[in-house]
Parts: C-alpha cells; structure tokens; sequence
C-alpha cells in the first residue's frame, strides 16, 4: 500500500469517525439503531478475537501499551540529555512516538465503531417504560421492604457459618458461565440488551487493582468483560453482571448498574440473586441515609446477619486499599472518562437508585 492510499484510508476514517460522532450527538433514534444493529458486529468480532486467549487480552495490551510509553518517554528524555540527534536518537524517539499516537487513534477509533453510542442511545428507563417515582424517604422505604423481604427469603439458602463471609463456592469459569447463562435469558426478556455469548474473564493483577477501588473493567477495544477477584465473593456474580450489561451495549454506569441487577435476577442460583440483592440494599440505605439517618441505622440494625457480616468484613479487608493516592488518582480518572461520556461522573453509580425505586414500586404506585 502506497503512501497516498495511506493517507486517504487515514484520512476517511478520521472522518468517518467524526460524523458518527456528530451522528450519536444530535440523533437518539440513530443512536439506538447503531447499537441495536450495527456495533453488536464490532463487539462480538472483538469479543471472538479475545476469547481465543486463556488470559485478559486487555490487561495485556494495557500493560505493554505502559512498558512502550515508557520506554519512549524515557527514550525522549535521553535524545533531550545527551542530544544524539546526530547519532538517529531523535528518529527513534519520532518512531516511538508515532506508534503511540496511532495506538492512541486506534483506541478512539474502535471506541466511535463499537461502543460510544451506547452512551446516547434511548435510556434503559424509557426502553423499561416506568415511571417516574418521586424519590422521597416514603418510596425509598418502600422499595428497601421489598429488598429486606428477599434478602430474608434468601438467608436459608446461603452458605453461612456465623462471623465469616459467604462464598459461591464456585470455580471462576463456572461462575463466569453462570452469569452469562443469565444474561442470555435478560436478552430474551428486555430486547434493548444484546447478545454476548463470550464469558468474562479473570485479571492476573486483581490485587494491585484493589487500591484503585476498581472491581470490573469493560475493556471495549477487547470486548472482553474483566473481573477483579479480590473482592468479597458476594459482590463478584453482580461485578460480571455489571461488565456484562457493557458488553450487552448498555453505557452509562447508572444503567448498567440496574441491568446487572436484572441479570442476576434471572439466575437460579440464591448466591448469585443475593449478591444483586445486596448491592441494591446497599445503594438504597445510603440513599436513606441522605434523608433521614436515624431510619438508616435502624435498617441496618435490621438487616439479616449473613449481609452484616458479608458488609463488615468487606469493608474491613479493604482498609489497606482505600484513602490512598492511587485510589484518588483512579477515581478522579473514572470521573473525567465517565463525564466525557455523557455520564454524571462517579455519583452516577448512586444514580441506580433512580431506576431501582421506580423498578421495584412500579406495581405499587
């Protein structure tokens, strides 16, 4: 390939790239359609090209894309110290540096192709037809009866041994089977959620992962669903569920949030309802708390002691990784990449309660 092809193929995918891009801004319909019809073909092919792999293809390319820009940066720094521009130093820099800016280009490029319209397509909150339920402490009470009420359905048919943790008890492919298992039968029920019919995948460094707070990654460039296991076994089934509902071409977190919720419902496994079960508790109370806090402490002092003991020994196991400069730096960077992405920033997460109240009231009101 010459280099004026090059060009023009450069060139018309940049453009291309622009007008989907102005495409999913000013058109919802269009939007939708995209990610119903079109970028379904992107990621499942990344999705297939990935799945050959035993290991995370993301974490991978993530980690040598790091190697590489250091390498350049600290190539750079040299070609500046010891100016060997004579020798060729600068050319290799202009080398490096162009592989990273194409990696760069590449990265925005499948991004516009396979995911972005899932951030402006119609909410899940149209395409689920609920209404619009006041978020008063009343409804929140309300919704928090019918999770207290499933949480205690739940608790014979947990594996519990009094002051220590629940488990799933399973190996990480089966569980990684079973949640998908899930989500194929959500598609058949709610048409806005795609199929994927590739399992999620374990991260080898889950552990240094933890002190950024990150419990799951949609790698899109990948089309894989990324779970880190160091967290506690109960929030892990919801965690797939959540990188699911991304695969499934859900965007903003918020959504995928309350996806995850129904796509652990549809299990047969108590584990796997119970860890969505508790992670809508867990959004509802702090809401709570927001409104009345003496009401939130006496739902917690009535909370069934499996979800107690699952909450506290979480949160005290995590200790060593919060409050740290890497866990502020990563969720200032999540922030920004969510804000971009016409999502409300990290408090979109707590946004979920929205679609939760409305969801679970919506044959009371």
């Amino acid at each position: 390939m010459n280099k004026k092809v090059k060009k023009v193929l450069f060139f018309s995918l940049i453009s291309l790239t622009f007008l989907l891009h102005l495409a999913f801004s000013l058109s919802v319909s269009f939007s939708e359609f995209y990610t119903l019809k079109v970028a379904p073909f992107f990621r499942v092919s990344l999705s297939f090209i990935s799945s050959l792999f035993p290991f995370s293809l993301f974490e991978s390319l993530i980690i040598i894309f790091v190697i590489f820009f250091i390498v350049c940066l600290v190539s750079g720094i040299r070609c500046l110290i010891i100016k060997i521009a004579k020798t060729g130093g600068i050319s290799y820099f202009k080398v490096y540096l162009k592989i990273v800016l194409y990696s760069l280009f590449f990265a925005v490029l499948i991004f516009t192709f396979s995911f972005e319209s899932s951030y402006s397509r119609v909410p899940v909150f149209d395409n689920m037809e609920l209404t619009d339920i006041e978020m008063s402490e009343e409804n929140i009470a309300l919704a928090l009866d019918i999770v207290q009420e499933n949480l205690e359905d739940l608790e014979s048919q947990i594996d519990y041994k009094s002051s220590r943790a629940t488990s799933h008890g399973m190996e990480f492919s089966s569980l990684a089977k079973e949640v998908l298992k899930c989500a194929k039968k959500a598609n058949e029920k709610y048409t806005f959620l795609q199929k994927m019919p590739f399992p999620a995948k374990q991260l080898a460094f889950s552990t240094p992962l933890s002190y950024t707070g990150i419990s799951g990654i949609y790698g899109y460039f990948t089309g894989e669903a990324n779970i880190n296991t160091n967290f506690a076994h109960y929030s892990i089934p919801f965690t797939m569920a959540h990188e699911y509902s991304h695969q499934m071409g859900i965007g903003p977190e918020k959504e995928a949030e309350f996806c995850a919720f129904l796509i652990c419902m549809e299990s047969d496994l108590a584990y796997v309802r119970y860890s969505a079960w508790s992670q809508v508790a867990v959004t509802l109370l702090n809401l709570l708390y927001e409104h009345n806090p003496d009401a939130f402490y006496e739902r917690m002092a009535n909370l069934p002691e499996y979800i107690m003991t699952d909450l506290y020994l979480s949160a005290k196991s995590f200790e060593k990784y919060s409050e740290t400069y890497v866990d502020e730096i990563a969720s200032a960077v999540n922030d920004v990449y969510l804000t971009l992405n016409g999502d409300d920033g990290v408090v979109s997460y707590s946004l979920s309660s929205k679609l939760y109240v409305s969801f679970l009231l919506k044959d009371k009101k």
